[in-house]
């Protein structure tokens, strides 16, 4: 099995490998062309929402080891060539970051800007054969860059939302990335996507898809917390309150539910 599928079992004693991540951010809320005209500019509070989230992520991980790109989504059209506006070229900022890496595997690679059943604000989609070929290169290239056990937390609205006629998540944005890693080798991943409009962080109808090891396809996710639990409130508040928000993703399931018992 090649060392860059292997994920090692940690004994007594031994180190565990330490974690490296790349997240992405828009530079706006939403995909303009800023023209200029200062009453269509955004407000800071609308322009910092995702990067600053991202940010909170990278500071608590350890801003040396997590790096936050921001993606021009709204370039300045009278003083700058091309147009961010445009999926085709939000997409391809974020390939080039990807491509251009030469660091230690990376872990984590994550989304922090809007979301939609079918793809994510920063040019990713799987609604029709083209967009989803476009996809596709993101997870050829992930399959280069990334351990085998790679997190993906996904912090954008309805990505773990299941296609019509489906349930579990089955089919949608998060499903299909998870299953891509797979059938690309990165079989012990782990996708988490939310399954509701709500805020980038702290929505706490979360889905997690996982890779078994095994190079098929699975069937939808599971919830990280089911809100039918008894513990959906300490969840929800956890997110809320304290830097679960940007821990979970890297936990498992069965820890995360663990530390909600403590706090209970």
């Amino acid at each position: 099995m090649s060392d860059r599928y292997y994920v090692p079992r940690v004994a007594v004693g031994v180190i565990r490998p330490v974690d490296y991540g790349i997240l992405f951010a828009p530079r706006y809320n939403r995909n303009r062309i800023v023209d200029g005209d200062a009453s269509q500019r955004e407000s800071p509070h609308d322009a910092d929402h995702f990067r600053g989230r991202a940010q909170d992520f990278c500071d608590l991980h350890g801003s040396s080891r997590f790096t936050l790109h921001i993606i021009d989504n709204g370039l300045n059209a009278s003083t700058q060539e091309g147009d961010a506006n445009t999926a085709e070229a939000r997409r391809r900022q974020v390939l080039d970051i990807l491509d251009g890496y030469s660091g230690p595997l990376l872990r984590v690679v994550s989304f922090v800007c809007h979301g939609y059943r079918n793809g994510v604000q920063l040019g990713f989609s799987i609604r029709n054969a083209s967009e989803r070929a476009a996809t596709d290169e993101l997870l050829d290239l992930l399959a280069t860059k990334c351990r085998g056990d790679i997190v993906m937390p996904l912090y954008a609205c309805s990505t773990g939302s299941s296609a019509p006629g489906e349930s579990e998540g089955e089919g949608g944005f998060a499903d299909y990335i998870r299953d891509g890693l797979c059938s690309r080798g990165l079989t012990y991943c782990r996708v988490d996507g939310h399954t509701e409009v709500a805020d980038a962080v702290s929505c706490p109808h979360v889905r997690r898809f996982e890779g078994d090891g095994g190079s098929s396809a699975g069937d939808g996710g599971q919830w990280v917390v089911d809100p039918a639990s008894e513990l959906f409130a300490s969840w929800r508040r956890a997110l809320r309150e304290t830097d679960m928000k940007y821990r979970f993703p890297l936990m498992k399931a069965a820890a995360i539910r663990a530390e909600l018992e403590t706090a209970s």
